[in-house]
């Protein structure tokens, strides 16, 4: 089973930076890399950070359904940004755990790196994470993202290209196109479209939190 979780935000960093910031999104699905952690039903995710200087904590909580009795997913994560020449980077870990009454324990830590830069109109990320032990049984993992975005009018464009290698899973590639418009300030909404190169295996619960699927998501930053 490969169901994965928020990915940590990329943030142009200051030496003398010193902040806190978060956000609530309500969701129609909450999407993990490419796949569907609530059993294609709603989402509450909320996100809280501190960075002082260069580096950051913060944690990620959100409701999800496994199929399994997991209910509830809760991560922390810390890291370190800053850049070199016009490109920020950003190097931190994210340990992610599992609530409910499941009796597997899917709980796992990931190590990341990403870059961000701007070309023109277009902001380019890239980012690559590495587990260990993936879901706390597959062995090791590589995600691999690409995402662009770019603003068109009022609202802004984005897609993203990824791969996820898995050592003693199936691996796939996942790829998601959308827009957001800022409703306020603080309120944005954003429509997406997620796919997957998985095929149908015969497994109910797998086959559909693969499937493609159009998300809406109501995002309230502070």
């Amino acid at each position: 089973m490969k169901y994965l979780f928020l990915l940590p935000l990329l943030m142009a960093a200051s030496p003398a930076l010193s902040q806190t910031s978060g956000s609530v999104s309500l969701g129609t699905d909450y999407i993990a890399r490419g796949t569907s952690q609530t059993y294609n039903k709603p989402a509450i995710t909320i996100y809280a950070e501190h960075q002082e200087g260069k580096f950051y904590t913060g944690g990620f909580a959100a409701n999800v359904d496994f199929d399994d009795g997991t209910q509830i997913e809760a991560d922390l994560l810390g890291g370190y940004r800053t850049s070199i020449g016009k490109t920020n980077i950003d190097l931190g870990a994210i340990y992610v755990t599992y609530h409910g009454k499941q009796t597997t324990n899917w709980n796992m830590v990931e190590v990341h790196a990403a870059a961000n830069r701007q070309f023109g109109p277009v902001n380019a990320n890239l980012y690559v994470g590495v587990s260990p032990n993936y879901f706390n049984y597959a062995g090791r993992s590589v995600w691999t993202e690409f995402t662009g975005s770019t603003p068109v009018g009022k609202s802004t464009f984005s897609a993203a290209i990824a791969y996820q290698y898995i050592e003693k899973d199936v691996s796939y590639a996942t790829w998601n196109v959308g827009v957001s418009y800022p409703i306020t300030k603080s309120l944005t909404l954003d429509a997406r479209y997620y796919d997957t190169d998985w095929k149908p295996v015969g497994v109910k619960y797998l086959d559909k939190i693969y499937a493609p699927r159009a998300v809406l998501t109501l995002k309230k930053a502070f």
